[in-house]
């Protein structure tokens, strides 16, 4: 996973260019090792805020070791549009953090506002089937930031997310 912090006010093309290089450098690294980098665009972030940004700086590395984490969250808050998602390759995403959103305007939205799926107001069915249309065929991750799931049982808390998911899928 590839999340990139704070950065500077000004963006420039050279800052893409640079993280390319830098990206392709570690996508080696990576490689010696069997793994494989994904980079997550934080939804509100100067730097890699949106998918077409993520798919941009893919492109531009071309290392079969780097490529696209896609969370529905920072997705649905930030300014990717569901078209954005039919331009992306399914090879091109490593992996998926999947969650809903409660009912609020999303300039308020925060990590904390994560539901499971089918329990808020997010186009998730739309979101997965277009992941699907695009061939994507990799795993998907709940991402909840519920201090309540967090302190339940994990056994208990195991079998409601995995029952959420799949009562989810059969719903697709």
């Amino acid at each position: 996973l590839v999340v990139v912090g704070d950065f500077p006010e000004n963006v420039s093309e050279k800052d893409y260019q640079v993280a390319s290089n830098n990206l392709f450098e570690a996508g080696n690294l990576a490689e010696k090792y069997g793994v494989r980098l994904a980079i997550e665009f934080i939804a509100g972030a100067k730097f890699i805020g949106c998918l077409s940004t993520a798919k941009l700086l893919v492109e531009k590395t071309q290392h079969k070791n780097v490529g696209i984490l896609f969370d529905t969250f920072h997705f649905f808050r930030g300014i990717s549009k569901m078209e954005d998602i039919d331009e992306v390759k399914g090879e091109e995403i490593f992996f998926v953090h999947i969650n809903d959103v409660s009912d609020k305007p999303r300039e308020i939205l925060t990590d904390k506002d994560r539901v499971l799926p089918g329990q808020g107001i997010m186009p998730l069915k739309e979101i997965v089937k277009r992941l699907k249309k695009i061939k994507y065929n990799g795993y998907y991750c709940l991402e909840l930031f519920d201090e309540k799931l967090w302190n339940g049982d994990p056994f208990t808390v195991a079998k409601k997310c995995f029952d959420n998911l799949k009562k989810f899928e059969e719903a697709l």
